[in-house]
């Protein structure tokens, strides 16, 4: 669905995070999510965390295959 919908998702890569820490993860990546966003033109989802961006495998479609 994110392939055929031309998502394009910056995700926390840690689901255990709250609040302010979530905030702060995604103000310290503020600009390699704004290079990512620019430079990539295909859907996408990069997981975001202290270390930096790390984008994950959007799966495409496979024909014949009715979602």
């Amino acid at each position: 669905m994110i392939y055929m919908s031309g998502a394009r998702i910056f995700a926390l890569a840690n689901a255990g995070v709250v609040g302010t820490e979530m905030a702060e993860i995604f103000l310290l990546n503020e600009a390699k999510i704004v290079h990512a966003a620019r430079r990539v033109t295909e859907p996408f989802v990069f997981a975001v965390g202290r270390d930096g961006l790390r984008r994950t495998r959007v799966r495409y479609p496979i024909e014949g295959m009715d979602f």
